[in-house]
């Protein structure tokens, strides 16, 4: 399993913080990230919209590095403030 986490506006549009993927593993966090957008519209909408950076396990990775079973991915939009 892998663990979705979603910030800010995000965490809004899925109704939650958290999402467990279960699947093969490994997989790329791109695919993990289309298998929402297919359950959630709305998801892909504001993904177009926005430039998303992703962590894998607290280190910003590429949306094409690989997730493994027990990794924390978290999708993480712009962020402002001081």
């Amino acid at each position: 399993m892998a663990t979705l986490t979603f910030y800010g506006p995000l965490s809004d549009i899925m109704g939650r913080k958290r999402v467990v993927e279960i699947g093969p593993h490994p997989v790329s966090i791109r695919s993990l990230v289309a298998r929402l957008e297919d359950e959630a519209p709305e998801l892909r909408a504001a993904l177009s919209r926005m430039r998303v950076n992703y962590a894998r396990n607290n280190a910003m990775v590429s949306p094409e590095e690989m997730a493994s079973e027990g990794d924390d991915i978290a999708l993480l939009p712009p962020f402002s403030g001081g």
